[in-house]
């Protein structure tokens, strides 16, 4: 995902601008939950022609994440019945789009 960068005799590798938002942007993926073979697409998307692509990628996880957190929120709006806005929050925010 990162070219290795040129390696001076004797010396350390040095990165510049762009490879460290690379990896700025791998590692935030990371944290969303995407794996890293939908990354390195996502990066091979990043040339601004693929932007559908990207999107429905994106849209995909998104879903992905949805379907995993709802039954927890949905056990969690159980638990707290007293107060129901809570619940209608959750259940707006994890309806499919």
């Amino acid at each position: 995902m990162l070219p290795e960068p040129a390696w001076p005799y004797g010396s350390i590798h040095r990165y510049g601008r762009a490879d460290v938002a690379r990896v700025k942007f791998v590692k935030s993926a990371q944290r969303l939950g995407f794996s890293l073979d939908e990354i390195a697409k996502l990066l091979w998307l990043e040339d601004g022609t693929y932007c559908d692509e990207a999107s429905r990628l994106a849209e995909h996880k998104l879903q992905d994440v949805r379907a995993k957190l709802w039954p927890t929120w949905r056990a969690w709006s159980s638990c707290c019945h007293s107060s129901c806005a809570p619940a209608i929050h959750a259940r707006e925010m994890f309806r499919a789009r």
